[in-house]
């Protein structure tokens, strides 16, 4: 039996550009290529999981924001399913600058840390977690 997968934490939304050099100080820079993409420790992990075709949920705060709709749709398109912390919430998630060198793989990314909606408290039946393999969290969970 293929086993599944539960990830928990943060979804965020990356707009990656490929260059060939990092700009300087008030520098503008064209990129070779450009991808607006789901991202985030968790969300990149269940994505990954999926990919091997294991049965992948992520519960992660994506909200009703557009930007939150761009995230869910590429999970659907890789295959998890999602369980949204933060179904209410109108403001965008964690949206992240990229840039990456095409020559070596260095990056910088920029963000605006918020504070999004607080994770309610919520209960989870013991069976949520019947023939699920692994499990990665990057938030507290309590008994």
């Amino acid at each position: 039996m293929t086993p599944s997968g539960l990830f928990i934490g943060l979804s965020t939304l990356d707009c990656i550009n490929l260059v060939d050099r990092f700009p300087g100080s008030n520098e503008k820079l064209a990129s070779q290529t450009q991808l607006l993409t789901a991202g985030g420790p968790v969300t990149n992990a269940a994505i990954a999981f999926a990919h091997f075709g294991h049965p992948t949920q992520l519960w992660s705060g994506i909200g009703r924001h557009p930007a939150g709709k761009i995230i869910r749709q590429e999970l659907i398109e890789y295959g998890v399913n999602s369980v949204d912390l933060w179904p209410e919430f109108d403001q965008a998630p964690v949206i992240a600058s990229v840039i990456i060198t095409a020559t070596n793989g260095d990056r910088s990314v920029i963000y605006h840390k918020h504070s999004p909606a607080a994770i309610a408290d919520f209960t989870v039946a013991p069976q949520v977690f019947n023939n699920v393999g692994v499990i990665l969290s990057l938030i507290h969970i309590s008994e």
